[in-house]
This record gives C-alpha cells, sequence and structure tokens, in this order.
C-alpha cells in the first residue's frame, strides 16, 4: 500500500498531509508516533467512565491530532465525540458515536501498521 492509497482509504488527504509535513519520510514518522499515542485508548476509558471532562480533553486531542494528519474519518469521529461533551454529559446517546470511533481508529492503525510493515 502506498501513502496515497491508505489516505484514500482512510477519507483523508494525501495531499495536505504532504504539504504540511513536507516529505513522505515525514508523514510515515508521525503516523507511527499516532499508534504509539495514548489518547485514542484514554478517552475510551473516559466515555466507559462517564468521565465526561476526560472524554472532551482526549477527544479534543484527538481530533487536533487527526485534523494535523489528515486522518479524515477519524478526525470527524473525534470531534462529533468532542462536539457532545463540550459542555458536559451528554444529551445523545454517546454509544454509537463511540462504535464509529473504534471502527475509524481500527481502519487507521491496521492501515498505519501496513505501511510500516512495508517499510520494514
Amino acid at each position: 500500500m502506498t501513502l496515497r492509497e491508505f489516505y484514500a482509504g482512510i477519507d483523508g488527504s494525501y495531499d495536505e498531509a504532504l504539504n504540511r509535513l513536507m516529505s513522505e519520510k515525514f508523514m510515515l514518522r508521525f503516523l507511527g508516533k499516532f499508534i504509539e499515542g495514548g489518547d485514542f485508548a484514554a478517552m475510551m476509558e473516559a466515555i466507559r467512565a462517564e468521565n465526561w471532562e476526560d472524554v472532551f480533553r482526549y477527544s479534543h486531542n484527538l481530533k487536533g491530532v487527526c485534523l494535523n494528519l489528515e486522518l479524515g474519518r477519524l478526525a470527524r469521529s473525534a470531534s462529533a465525540i468532542c462536539d457532545a461533551v463540550r459542555n458536559g454529559a451528554p444529551t445523545v446517546d454517546l454509544a454509537p458515536m463511540a462504535r464509529q470511533a473504534e471502527e475509524d481508529y481500527a481502519l487507521v492503525t491496521a492501515g498505519i501498521r501496513e505501511l510500516q510493515a512495508a517499510e520494514g
């Protein structure tokens, strides 16, 4: 899989990511760092614990990283969760949003791991 194919598969923008990060080498480096980050797991744990302040903090962090890396679908999922808890306890059912975020995260991380394996 190429980086361009990866970005197409996650509804992201290869061109915007390349413009922001300046080279495919840096893109791969920051995608690798994304996998090492813990905001997604922390957000999901905070959702399970109904700790809305932490859900907001971690979803906001995740949204920002995803927007910077142009991780389209996951950025939208994190943004929806962030908006739902912006003012405290959500007034909507967070479960479908959390499931969508899990699907999007799995897609993104599987793609990154495939790119890393190809790099050797």
